[in-house]
């Protein structure tokens, strides 16, 4: 999300830092631009928010089936196999590269300040987690950004290393992630009472009373923890239609204080699983050392373009098998626990980042030949203001669907989202292009690196 300054032309050499030298710690100046890798992210936030507009617009637990519902239109269809094939999972990956990225131009950038890289950097990621926690618990339990202010500070103890040292850890960060899912996988797959396997595809679920059924007692909050006590040894999933009606109730109809207590404690839940079961936070230092291994190694030079047809090479031979049969298993080989816990899940956390590195390579072959400036205008002045962009995403997203707004969550279909995804992507690329004609960096950056530097930036 390291994005601001002047844009430069699209066939502008994608080239490291100059060679070091003291100079004064300071944004980012046009001349350092990389304009294919802001291009790239400006993308990447494309593909996080398809992936994300489904948590927005309905329970969580709707997206936890690797079947579409049997009711879904072939517009919904469409969008959630394309989806699962080529979102989920590929583009956090490929944003958490270029954060890692990130990170070792401003390594090298400290460096030729004389400053104390790790005192800054506290700072910088420090101030990013005070922005994602009012994220996460006032708009969106799927933040991203206090992970990465966590993962930041573990990654901080090896950002200074060579590009083969990075590659090496990043390997086996992401070799842990796999077999922890693997582990997790194996023990849930266990433990988990044979009904569940159906209820993996999630049933339509709505907070709308059934004639002469008794109206609910308590706020969606105060019956959601009623349904945990009563659960007794049950085992509760997010698809559980309880669960669903009691989230949708709270997202759309409110009160704020029992939305927001319910959002709190799904992130947390969000968080646990993810982070602890599925290995997410050593899949994402693998991702953050195979970033800054890239940019040390200097692929992102003229003379390495050969690296980029590559990784398109790598992403389609392998990358794109692994995906599809994340995408299409539960088609193939039946919609199990199984097949989800044990085989599609860690699939994906390989096939993913390689699919991801085949975005990579090929934004950046078409940016660099100059053939296409329109990738550079489209997506680069999102990607320059790649923070204020995600969260004024979650704040649209939000308005539109909770109760505070428009209130319609729960009743978006998958291929809805999708064509609410472009419309609000499309305006993202107006309002950017808009603003950074006039300012240096997006609203959000301003906030960032004057907090970092502990004095008001230039607008």
């Amino acid at each position: 999300m390291d994005t601001h300054a002047e844009p430069i032309p699209a066939h502008a050499p994608i080239s490291p830092p100059p060679p070091p030298g003291p100079e004064a710690l300071r944004p980012v100046a046009p001349s350092e631009r990389l304009n294919a890798l802001d291009a790239v992210r400006g993308f990447a936030l494309l593909g996080i928010f398809l992936v994300n507009i489904q948590g927005f617009k309905a329970p969580f637990g709707k997206m936890m089936g690797a079947l579409p519902a049997s009711t879904d239109t072939t517009l919904d269809q469409v969008a959630h196999y394309a989806t699962r094939l080529l979102a989920e999972g590929k583009f956090y990956p490929l944003f958490s590269m270029l954060f890692g990225m990130g990170m070792a131009i401003q390594v090298a950038r400290v460096a030729r300040a004389m400053k104390s890289f790790p005192g800054f950097y506290w700072k910088r990621l420090f101030v990013l987690l005070l922005i994602g926690l009012p994220h996460a618990v006032l708009l969106w339990y799927g933040d991203i950004l206090i992970i990465y202010s966590v993962v930041g500070f573990v990654f901080m103890w090896f950002v200074r290393a060579r590009a083969e040292t990075l590659a090496i850890v990043g390997g086996l960060m992401l070799l842990i992630s796999v077999l922890i899912a693997l582990a997790f996988g194996t023990i849930g797959f266990v433990f988990t009472p044979s009904p569940a396997d159906a209820a993996l595809a999630a049933p339509d679920v709505s907070p709308v009373m059934t004639a002469g059924e008794a109206p609910p007692t308590g706020g969606p909050f105060e019956r959601w923890i009623d349904m945990f006590q009563q659960s007794g040894s049950e085992r509760l999933q997010p698809n559980d239609p309880r669960w669903m009606a009691i989230e949708t109730d709270a997202y759309r109809n409110g009160p704020f204080f029992d939305s927001t207590l319910l959002r709190a404690s799904s992130y947390l839940m969000m968080v646990g699983f993810w982070v602890v079961a599925s290995g997410g936070f050593f899949h994402i230092l693998a991702m953050f050392c195979f970033g800054a291994a890239l940019y040390k190694a200097g692929v992102f030079t003229p003379e390495r373009r050969s690296w980029w047809m590559v990784f398109l090479a790598i992403g389609a031979a392998v990358g794109l098998p692994l995906s599809a049969l994340y995408a299409f298993g539960g088609a193939w080989f039946g919609d199990t626990s199984f097949f989800y816990m044990i085989i599609a899940f860690p699939c994906n956390l390989i096939g993913g980042p390689l699919l991801s590195l085949a975005y990579l390579g090929g934004i950046c072959t078409l940016v660099q030949s100059g053939a296409s400036g329109v990738v550079t205008r489209l997506f680069a002045p999102v990607g320059r203001m790649a923070l204020t962009s995600y969260l004024l995403q979650s704040l649209v997203a939000s308005f539109v669907m909770l109760h505070w707004g428009l209130a319609r969550f729960g009743e978006y279909s998958r291929g809805d989202g999708a064509l609410f995804v472009i419309v609000v992507y499309a305006g993202q690329i107006v309002f950017a292009a808009a603003w950074l004609s006039v300012f240096r960096m997006g609203p959000m950056e301003w906030v960032w690196r004057s907090l970092t530097y502990l004095k008001p930036q230039k607008l």
